[in-house]
């Protein structure tokens, strides 16, 4: 398999090919992993943001949404399409939040076609191209994006890039040739069609704003689009509605989102941003910066915190585009790909056009904050484009050194040997990515677990008032979000179901106690307020912590106990033999702990019992404890099956 330009030739598409069929499947491998991930671990809840919906689809099902409704700036956003999608989708499902999942892995399955698309039209169809798509896909199919496929409310972001791609496909030609533009047919029509997507980028998400500038150049730039009269016509047409756009977009720029960073309703949305007036605001900008474009490769197992490996991945990767990129315009080999690399410069001009004012908007929030997951949405395409337009430059040299074999360089590097070093460096890309894959795994069942938490405290929404702290898995605020499901229930949009009594009647007891190496209370002690604080361990299974502990008077749910799962990866002792390493035992791994709030608790002679409940089945499995209380004298015992009692303080450590 050579780098050669004799592959480029696009076969006849009028004949079926099983072989192109299954390097097709091969190349989007990535994407079934991804798409059966989804499938499964997506979970019928709202998280924060997505909650910000139940007013608007009130106003949709009572007839008053207006288009300001829809217009008005979510934090720096104006997400008209978003919201028309939202509104889609919960009349077709019945108000199924996993349907905003299964749409935002829709829209990387879109990106990830119109990327193959563009390959084939500027790249050719050879299997080094299939390589390099499937290298592509890794990115845009990384399970590391969990925040954005999971969560309905990061739906938004994903909009703009097959917008982007979807411009820059239709403007490229199968076969790019001067002398007979392919695309002077239809040039206004494509046009058209570029002012409809860049409309629609805009108004899902602020970084559709960079569509603008861009696509202006790229216009302008295009030698296949149209006559350069024509192309100067449109630039004009473009900067006008560009124009028109942007001062709507900015004009009475008052945020409504409740969940919107340090913004509240009817704040100025811009507010905020890092001002570049002193060398340390300047360093945080341009460590903010490096750090998205290198928040790709940051993730691992192994690594303590991300933003240096971003910041030093962020400088690899802009020097491998810069380096390209200078090939391509200063030299002749470069202008004379100028019609295949154009849209891969274009693309890349979008990642750091938007690596830039994000950096510029979110800096002083933190550097830390570039490495973000679902920045990846982005930044991910900045590699993409280089391996792009790399693999055009390679194919040029194999062209040249095979038609200058008495060139010293061609004795030096024949030609099959940068074959050979294509095809190391493909295989240490794609082997590179497997730590992140599996580091992406752990952290995207960490947030299925936790949206089944959440699943299981809106059940009990109505009967236990939570503090921000006991709802951040849930939204930020307790009346907000119990407000949304009133909203939604009220016009059956909401499909979890919500207990009348908090009782364990509704649930199927398991017959069988958990044994105690599974879940157990571990401790009990009274608070200063007159609050019990209860601690302990639970597990179904590996991986599988229980939702919620609940703890009971007979039937009645009196508290509800949190899981606080630590984040650390399982640490087998027999993995660390000869070290001084420790197994992690199941109480390190899987605690849980709340508060009983001192009204909920009678006064005389109590005994308590705990339940670890499994949302998804609808059970509750008892665990092997009861605590005894006095309230009188305020003494607690916990008594566990095959055990003795344990003496508990009586009183707080905080309350001396």
């Amino acid at each position: 398999m050579n780098l050669d330009k004799s592959q480029t030739a696009a076969p006849n598409r009028s004949s079926f090919s099983w072989k192109r069929v299954l390097i097709f499947l091969l190349a989007f491998t990535p994407a079934l992993f991804t798409g059966m991930l989804v499938w499964e671990k997506s979970v019928d809840i709202a998280c924060w943001d997505t909650w910000e919906n139940a007013p608007l689809l009130q106003k949709w099902h009572n007839g008053t949404l207006s288009w300001h409704d829809l217009y008005a700036p979510q934090i720096q956003h104006r997400i008209v399409i978003p919201r028309l999608i939202i509104l889609t989708l919960s009349h077709l499902s019945g108000g199924d939040f996993r349907w905003e999942n299964y749409f935002t892995f829709f829209l990387f399955f879109v990106s990830g076609l119109l990327t193959w698309r563009i390959m084939s039209k500027t790249l050719g169809r050879s299997l080094w191209v299939a390589a390099l798509a499937f290298a592509a896909n890794l990115l845009i199919f990384s399970p590391m994006l969990f925040q954005i496929l999971f969560w309905g409310a990061a739906m938004w972001m994903a909009i703009p890039v097959p917008c982007l791609l979807a411009i820059l496909n239709a403007f490229t030609p199968d076969s790019p040739a001067p002398s007979l533009p392919p695309t002077a047919k239809r040039p206004w029509l494509l046009f058209a069609a570029a002012l409809l997507l860049a409309e629609m980028a805009t108004h899902s998400f602020s970084h559709g704003l960079v569509f603008w500038p861009v696509i202006l150049v790229y216009i302008l730039l295009h030698p296949n689009l149209a006559p350069l009269k024509t192309r100067l016509l449109m630039g004009g047409i473009w900067i006008a509605v560009a124009a028109g756009t942007i001062v709507s977009y900015f004009s009475n720029f008052y945020n409504v989102a409740f969940h919107a960073y340090n913004l509240k309703p009817g704040d100025y949305a811009l507010e905020g941003g890092i001002s570049l007036n002193s060398a340390e605001n300047i360093k945080k900008f341009v460590g903010f910066f490096l750090g998205f474009l290198g928040n790709p490769f940051a993730r691992t197992p192994f690594e303590d915190h991300p933003l240096d490996s971003a910041e030093f991945f962020g400088i690899w990767v802009l020097g491998a585009f810069l380096v390209v990129a200078a090939l391509t315009v200063f030299t002749k080999t470069g202008r004379r790909l100028w019609p295949q690399a154009l849209p891969w410069l274009a693309l890349s001009a979008y990642v750091i056009g938007v690596a830039l004012s994000i950096s510029k908007g979110r800096a002083h929030i933190g550097e830390h904050r570039s490495t973000t997951t679902r920045y990846l949405v982005i930044s991910s395409f900045l590699p993409i484009a280089t391996m792009a337009l790399a693999f055009l430059h390679s194919r040029e040299w194999v062209t040249w050194l095979r038609q200058n074999p008495a060139n010293w360089a061609a004795r030096l590097f024949p030609s099959h040997a940068v074959s050979i070093v294509a095809t190391a460096m493909l295989a240490v890309f794609c082997t590179a990515q497997i730590p992140s894959w599996r580091y992406s795994l752990h952290l995207t069942e960490i947030w299925h677990r936790a949206r089944w938490q959440s699943k299981g405290l809106t059940m009990f929404l109505p009967h236990f008032q939570l503090s921000r702290d006991e709802m951040n898995v849930l939204c930020k605020d307790y009346k907000y979000c119990l407000d949304a499901v009133n909203i939604l229930r009220s016009q059956g949009l909401f499909k979890t179901r919500i207990l009348e009594s908090p009782d364990l009647s509704t649930f199927t007891k398991d017959k069988k106690t958990l044994p105690k190496d599974k879940a157990n209370v571990l401790t009990a002690q009274f608070q200063e307020d007159g609050g019990l604080e209860i601690s302990g361990h639970a597990r179904f299974g590996t991986k599988h912590p229980s939702d919620l502990v609940l703890i009971t008077q007979g039937d009645k749910v009196i508290g509800l106990m949190q899981p606080q799962t630590h984040q650390w990866l399982r640490i087998y002792g027999l993995d660390y033999e000869f070290s001084n390493l420790e197994d992690l035992t199941v109480p390190q791994l899987y605690p849980w702990k709340g508060i009983v709030k001192a009204p909920a608790l009678p006064d005389g002679d109590l005994a308590l019992q705990a339940w670890a409940l499994n949302v998804r089945d609808n059970r509750v499995a008892r665990l092997p404890a009861l605590i005894k209380i006095n309230k009188a004298t305020k003494t607690i015992s916990i008594e566990t099956e095959g055990g003795k009692d344990k003496p508990q303080l009586k009183e707080s450590p905080d309350s001396n």
